[in-house]
C-alpha cells in the first residue's frame, strides 16, 4: 500500500512539474519529461497537459500523433492513457486551427 501511495505521488509530481513547464512556455522540457516517462508510468493526465498547449498554438499534426500514441498505448493495456473528453476536445481544437 505504501508503494502504491508514492507510486501515484512520484505520477502526480510530473504531471506539475510538466505543467509547470508548459505555463512557463518550456513545452519542450515538458515533453522531455513526458519522453522520460516509461510507457507504463504515463498519464491521461500527462498527455492533456501537453495537448492543451498543442490546441493553443495550432500544433494539429502533433496532437493528432499524441492521440494516436494514447489510442495505442491504452489498447495495449495501459488504460491510464487512454482519452477522455479533455483529449478529444484539444485535438479538435488544435487540428481545426490548422484547416
Amino acid at each position: 500500500l505504501l508503494h502504491c501511495n508514492i507510486y501515484r505521488v512520484l505520477l502526480t509530481t510530473i504531471a506539475i512539474a510538466m505543467d509547470a513547464c508548459v505555463k512557463n512556455g518550456l513545452l519542450n522540457d515538458a515533453s522531455r519529461i513526458m519522453n522520460d516517462v516509461d510507457d507504463k508510468s504515463k498519464t491521461r493526465v500527462m498527455f492533456n497537459t501537453l495537448l492543451s498547449t498543442y490546441k493553443f498554438q495550432g500544433r494539429g499534426a502533433e496532437a493528432e500523433e499524441m492521440l494516436r500514441n494514447m489510442i495505442d498505448l491504452s489498447e495495449r493495456g495501459f488504460r491510464m492513457c487512454a482519452p477522455d473528453s479533455t483529449t478529444y476536445a484539444c485535438c479538435i481544437y488544435a487540428v481545426s486551427d490548422t484547416l
